[in-house]
């Protein structure tokens, strides 16, 4: 008989009262001891608000779903293949994911094609990787095979995972699975390009677990993770899901969108189960706070959070410490909030605070920043407060280092260069691209490091204690509700969107506001009337928001001419984006999102928004 999700929290392990296992070669072997070892422990619950009852799985129930599917793949001779995994939410994709593991084929997370971005980015994806399969729900089977067929795609295989019914109940053999093998393919976000796949091996995935446990203390503390991220990017996969697996303790999960319609739901479960462990990217603690307004907090009880994590996107000082003020009367410590830095090319995590550390907060002098270098913040001057990421140094085999992109050194102390990673957790690349994974996984070896360095083409610096601060990005990815975009994508949409535009003359870029990150586009227009101005920007954010999914902030014309380009023609974001913030274009027409207005105006006066200019 099915347990509850009440039922099965009672009887729950949530501290380690047993010696962990012997470490496993591959993380298919994770699972396969979980289930030998503690087969009856609560692995995961799924909770569901719509149509269907919660889920409650054991680790002998997810062995035994992932070992069927598993020979489902093996008997179709799918082993070493690639599987997408186009499933709505974590509830089914769990099983699957390890059922991959376990026969040796190739993971590939992704979404079901429901709305044009989503099939467009999923068409991209199977291009890419060339699956043998993919597996989805019995509800969305026939919606794929629809979207397959409109691109040329119909004699792809696609199998609801109650179709993958198993000739043979014996476990499969899970010996032959080189650490080094790819474990899944993690797709970085593209919003209309194609998407670009990293390798993670199984080496690197049980390397960056080890990291996030020793960060963490997952081990020693009273772990029950509750998470609503999606299971196909890095930090709900691997920090959401995996990792309650990978240690043995139970996690609570919940669709995405719903946390979106209803962020309050968030804090009431952690309540609710006295869940102690959670993350999410910076949006998503300023959305709780400005939907908790007619929320009467006294309801809650979050004395028994212990971490909150907080990447995917730049943490900032502000959001947290009116977070930490809005929710302390229901029993928030500061203690619990846990910055961290990573990325899909390192497998997740780079560096974090570590339980039990103090948060480290450096007030900074702006100008400073701007030059490249760190300088404690003056009363007489704009400054900004960066908040650590964590510790450099910690683990033996994994180095971070800030290098000069332009002179390929090492910087001093406190001196801005681009973050570069080696060790384990670095994956193997792109695939189907050498070229690009050697310029961007094996850079400056000799520097150090075997392989050479990750190029993250993120900025920051080390302090003298050894803290890393994020400061910036030297690529110009425009961030989205924690979600990476390519200006460039952007651009493409909104120039086919309106065909007054002139050609290579708008730039997609953000603002880091005290509202949050908004969006903005620049762009010229050849010709046009203050009238057809307004339709165009109209008809800009509406595509915008169609194909990319990113509400705009704002849409502005410039005078024709005006954008600052390179002398081969591209487009220089970062100087448009400082004339715009120093008033030295000619504005043609700006229309601004009601929500984002009175931010936007802010920031432009020079003496109120310096402080906040630092590039995100």
């Amino acid at each position: 008989m099915e347990q509850t999700v009440a039922q099965a929290l009672a009887t729950a392990r949530f501290i380690d009262t047993c010696p962990d296992p012997a470490p496993a070669g591959n993380f298919a072997e994770v699972l396969r001891l979980r289930a030998r070892l503690q087969p009856d422990d609560l692995a995961y619950c799924f909770l569901n608000f719509q149509r269907e009852p919660d889920l409650v799985r054991s680790y002998r129930q997810v062995d035994h779903a992932a070992n069927a599917i598993a020979r489902g793949l093996i008997d179709r001779g799918l082993r070493g293949r690639a599987v997408v995994l186009a499933y709505p939410s974590a509830r089914e994709f769990i099983e699957a994911f390890f059922g991959c593991l376990y026969a040796g084929c190739v993971a590939v997370p992704a979404l079901p094609p429901d709305d044009e971005r989503e099939g467009k980015r999923l068409i991209g994806i199977l291009r890419d990787c060339e699956p043998g399969l993919v597996l989805t729900t019995g509800r969305e089977i026939a919606p794929l095979r629809a979207c397959l067929a409109a691109r040329g795609l119909a004699t792809l295989p696609c199998l609801a995972t109650d179709e993958l019914a198993a000739t043979s109940a014996d476990p499969v053999a899970l010996a032959g699975h080189d650490p080094a093998s790819l474990a899944f393919l993690q797709y970085t976000s593209g919003s209309t390009a194609e998407p670009k796949g990293v390798m993670v091996s199984h080496a690197n995935l049980i390397h960056n677990e080890e990291i996030i446990a020793a960060n963490l203390c997952s081990r020693t503390i009273r772990w029950l993770g509750l998470s609503w991220l999606p299971h196909y990017h890095d930090m709900g996969l691997i920090g959401g899901i995996l990792h309650s697996i990978h240690i043995g303790r139970p996690v609570i999960l919940y669709a995405t969108t719903d946390f979106l319609q209803h962020p309050i739901r968030w804090l009431k479960l952690m309540s609710e189960f006295g869940a102690s462990m959670t993350g999410a990217p910076n949006f998503a603690y300023d959305l709780c706070v400005k939907r908790s307004k007619r929320f009467d907090i006294g309801q809650l009880d979050l004395s028994r959070w212990l971490i909150a994590f907080n990447g995917a996107e730049p943490v900032r000082d502000e959001t947290m410490t009116r977070f930490v003020e809005r929710f302390a009367p229901s029993g928030l410590s500061p203690t619990t909030i846990t910055p961290g830095y990573g990325l899909a090319e390192a497998t997740l995590i780079v560096a974090s605070r570590r339980l039990g550390e103090p948060l480290a907060r450096l007030p900074a002098d702006y100008r400073s920043l701007v030059a490249g270098r760190y300088a404690p913040a003056r009363a007489d001057a704009p400054s900004v407060n960066l908040l650590g990421n964590g510790k450099v140094g910690r683990e033996a085999d994994q180095h971070i280092r800030i290098i000069d992109p332009d002179l390929g050194q090492v910087c001093e102390t406190g001196r801005i260069g681009e973050i570069c990673v080696s060790g384990p957790s670095v994956c193997g690349g792109y695939l189907g691209k050498p070229a690009l994974s050697a310029e961007i996984f094996a850079a400056y070896p000799e520097i150090g490091g075997e392989r050479g360095h990750l190029r993250t083409g993120d900025l920051g610096f080390v302090d003298g204690a050894g803290e890393l601060y994020v400061t910036g990005r030297l690529k110009d990815v425009v961030i989205c509700n924690g979600a990476n975009h390519y200006p460039q994508d952007i651009e493409l949409v909104i120039t086919e969107a309106a065909p007054q535009v002139r050609d290579g003359r708008v730039a997609v870029f953000n603002l880091n506001t005290d509202a949050g990150i908004a969006v903005l586009a620049v762009a010229e227009a050849a010709s046009a009337t203050p009238e057809t101005l307004g339709a165009m920007s109209a008809a800009i954010r509406d595509a915008v928001a169609v194909r990319a999914g990113i509400p705009l902030a704002g849409v502005v014309f410039i005078a024709k001419g005006s954008m600052p380009r390179t002398s081969s023609g591209k487009i220089r974001r970062a100087e448009c984006r400082t004339r715009y913030l120093d008033h030295r274009f000619d504005l043609a027409h700006a229309w601004y999102a009601p929500n984002w207005q009175a931010a936007i105006e802010r920031l432009l006066d020079r003496r109120e928004g310096a402080a906040a200019m630092l590039v995100v």
